[in-house]
């Protein structure tokens, strides 16, 4: 699981996804690093950008069986 929120002029906005991954992506030489996530919104995955700075908070949760 994976918690952020960013800032905004209003205050904060987040909430909590399932992280299905991980992946490096590559567009134009410059590589980011992503989280594989499902937020419950629709039926397919997203690609959250973990390396942006926009976060105002960035935390996650491990289960181990």
């Amino acid at each position: 699981m994976i918690h952020c929120g960013i800032s905004l002029s209003d205050g904060r906005n987040g909430h909590t996804m399932a992280v299905e991954g991980y992946a490096q992506i590559i567009v134009n030489n410059t590589t980011f690093n992503t989280a594989m996530v499902s937020d419950g919104w629709d039926n397919g995955v997203h690609y959250l950008n973990l390396d942006t700075s926009q976060y105002s908070d960035l935390k996650g949760t491990v289960f181990k069986l």
